[in-house]
């Protein structure tokens, strides 16, 4: 997962960026910002697999004094700009099928993945939405609910 923190006004520079693997137990890490400075900034997180998602509407005040800051977008889907999430039991998630990287989970993203699913394709491969090592019905399903829900990335 790659995050960059983006000044708050147009055209949003990219001040710093960071990348890490999520904690797949908590979906969470630590990621350090080491060039930006104390103020606003909008949160995007990008993922292979997943609809890139920007932090709530305004930005987010981060201080640079060693604390760590917490910013959760699993608690609520007001976390994303635009409500750009998902809610999966207790938590709010990204988008997932989105693996072409055009913006939208749509028929592009559907064809890849049923191409891969009709060959029975396996491993730690980017069409494989479940993360079971298996593109099969399962990911299909994931992508097909999200491209008939029109899901694409919600920008400032």
């Amino acid at each position: 997962m790659k995050v960059y923190l983006r000044e708050t006004n147009s055209p949003y520079n990219i001040i710093d960026s960071a990348s890490r693997a999520l904690d797949t137990i908590n979906f969470s890490n630590v990621f350090s910002f080491y060039n930006s400075v104390s103020g606003s900034y909008y949160i995007e997180i990008k993922h292979d697999q997943c609809t890139e998602t920007w932090s709530r509407s305004g930005g987010e005040v981060l201080t640079n004094d060693s604390n760590i800051y917490n910013y959760d977008f699993t608690f609520t889907d007001s976390q994303a700009f635009g409500n750009n999430l998902i809610q999966k039991g207790f938590k709010f998630c990204l988008y997932s099928g989105e693996i072409n990287n055009d913006g939208f989970i749509n028929l592009d993203d559907m064809l890849t993945i049923y191409n891969d699913a009709a060959e029975f394709k396996t491993g730690n491969i980017r069409t494989d939405l479940t993360g079971d090592k298996l593109v099969d019905l399962n990911d299909i399903l994931i992508v097909f609910n999200n491209a008939v829900r029109f899901v694409s990335v919600i920008r400032p």
